[in-house]
């Protein structure tokens, strides 16, 4: 009964650290983000990387969290 008790001591704790780090590294909380563009020539096409957005100018685009 002593070693499981010595040895709950030691892994419990142990094991506590282990999942709150596990957790920390984890968890990203969601990230929303928006950017406003604007330019002397309104009704521009926006692009992002060569791609069309859809989007033209002058706006603002909601940035969904990941991109």
């Amino acid at each position: 009964m002593a070693i499981l008790a010595a040895v709950l001591k030691i892994m419990l704790p142990l094991v506590i650290i282990a999942g709150v780090a596990y957790f920390i590294l984890i968890y990203q909380p969601e990230r929303n983000g928006s950017v406003r563009v604007t330019t002397s020539v309104p009704g521009a096409d926006i692009l992002i990387g060569g791609l069309q957005t859809g989007f033209v100018t002058d706006t603002t685009i909601e940035v969904p969290a990941g991109r």
